[in-house]
């Protein structure tokens, strides 16, 4: 007869019951460092969020406010209209202006070429402006004169055009223009417009008037009477130069242009006159065309 030996084992179920209780405080101790992280997070959030809403309503307020506004380089505008062109005051919040955006404002006055706007610690404002120079007036019907830039800017209505400065006749001119209107280009009056701006200020200075009912009959009336064909607002240097040297010439002769071709300034042909009877020969038109020496012509005779 066989028996059978049954082996009793311990029982584990206090060790069971301590391992349990471990994991269950280790996860406690988990979730309680998260939440309190999370807390700290969120607070955290809090606090930056209150100190940059803090922030802007301090540079927002006139503790940092604009204390100065230094405006240069105008002659025709006043410094107010520069200052109110940009939209900038005193006492203007300084941190958030826009030196970039001030000067596209001030860009848009008609009579403003570029503006360079920096900021001067530690609360001002330096606006630097370069303006647009009239370089004739246009008729403006019954209301008097535009005056209009050399890139086609129409800049101001006057009642008259400024001394010395030509007007534009014989030249079509758009309707319904107005100031800041800019002018097509490619036309009889561009091409006026821009020869004019270009050219040499020793011949700028004699234009009284300017005609040209196409691009190539560009006419230049100088003070006494002379006229100038000047075509094209191309090869403008060698053009200013034969006009002037022709002068040169002639008043060493005692004599004075009458009409004066340098559309081709290589081979220039002039009508001139006495000087005394400049008038009365520019009316008759006695002097008969001839062709002018360049100073280049006359090296080459020289030699």
């Amino acid at each position: 007869m066989t028996q059978t030996k049954t082996r009793t084992q311990a029982p584990a179920r206090p060790r069971r019951l301590l391992t349990d209780r471990r994991i269950r405080d280790r996860r406690r101790q988990v979730t309680a460092s998260r939440v309190r992280r999370r807390r700290l997070q969120v607070l955290g959030g809090l606090l930056l969020i209150l100190l940059a809403v803090g922030l802007v309503k301090l540079a927002r307020s006139p503790l940092f406010g604009l204390t100065a506004i230094r405006v240069e380089g105008v002659a025709a505008l006043s410094p107010d209209q520069v200052v109110a062109a940009g939209g900038v005051r005193l006492g203007q919040p300084y941190l958030p202006l826009d030196p970039g955006a001030i000067a596209r404002r001030v860009e848009a006055l008609p009579r403003v070429a570029r503006a360079t706007v920096t900021r001067a610690y530690p609360s001002g404002l330096k606006i630097v402006v370069q303006e647009r120079r009239p370089t004739a007036a246009l008729s403006a019907g019954g209301a008097g004169y535009w005056l209009v830039a050399g890139d086609g800017t129409v800049l101001a209505s006057v009642p008259k055009p400024p001394a010395g400065l030509p007007y534009v006749r014989d030249v079509p001119v758009p309707p319904g223009i107005q100031p800041g209107t800019r002018l097509a280009p490619g036309n009889p009056l561009a091409n006026a417009l821009s020869a004019l701006d270009r050219l040499d200020p020793a011949l700028r200075q004699q234009v009284v008037a300017v005609a040209a009912r196409s691009i190539d009959s560009l006419e230049f009336q100088l003070r006494g009477g002379g006229r100038v064909l000047y075509g094209l607002a191309d090869q403008q240097p060698a053009k200013d130069a034969a006009v002037l040297l022709i002068q040169q010439q002639l008043r060493a002769q005692g004599k004075q242009v009458v009409h004066l071709d340098v559309r081709n300034p290589a081979t220039p042909t002039v009508q001139a006159v006495p000087a005394k009877g400049a008038a009365k020969g520019a009316a008759k038109g006695a002097a008969k065309g001839a062709k002018y020496p360049t100073a280049a012509n006359q090296r080459g005779s020289a030699r």
